[in-house]
């Protein structure tokens, strides 16, 4: 995959593996009410804010391995207890305009993730300088918004979707899969 273009050099810059506690909470009890999500989603987000609130925060660990043809896999666990809450695999495909990307992949969620997955679609954008990029991405039938921020120590990310609010600061876990710089 070439570097030189600020889609590329990014993720080619966070190739690797990452971990950090995740931070998300419920920033508006209303619109939660009201957003049109499935009976069982909306208990598997409030059973994520109250385990976390009971037993401690949840970890979160992403990968990111760069494909040719300007394809990216990138792949999102969040568990507690050694049980998967969410697992993701994405195909990230950055576009040759050096800026646009575009998003598909499948999720699956506890406890029906053994037998049933559903599908998430996305576009983003990465700045000209490499560092920044920022995602809108299907989440539970809403829209989730998402801003990273690269930088020597790893990736923040911010994540809000209209009744919550995610912020991760990703750190580096092991050895590069073939990429370098810091995430």
């Amino acid at each position: 995959m070439p570097s030189g273009l600020p889609n590329h050099a990014y993720y080619r810059a966070c190739e690797g593996r990452w971990r950090c506690d995740f931070d998300f909470a419920i920033t508006d009890p209303a619109a939660f009410r009201a957003a049109p999500l499935a009976w069982i989603d909306r208990q598997r987000i409030v059973s994520v804010v109250n385990w976390a609130r009971w037993a401690g925060p949840f970890q979160f660990i992403t990968t990111v391995e760069c494909k040719p043809q300007g394809e990216v896999l990138h792949t999102t666990r969040l568990s507690k207890f050694g049980v998967s809450f969410l697992h993701s695999v994405e195909t990230i495909t950055l576009d040759p305009n050096g800026r646009d990307l575009t998003l598909r992949g499948r999720q699956r969620y506890w406890p029906t993730g053994l037998w049933h997955s559903r599908s998430i679609t996305g576009h983003g954008q990465v700045d000209e300088t490499a560092t920044r990029a920022t995602y809108e991405f299907s989440w539970f039938g809403t829209r989730m918004q998402q801003s990273t921020l690269r930088h020597e120590h790893g990736v923040d990310l911010v994540q809000q979707s209209p009744f919550s609010r995610g912020t991760q600061q990703l750190r580096r876990v092991g050895a590069l899969l073939g990429g370098s710089g810091s995430g």
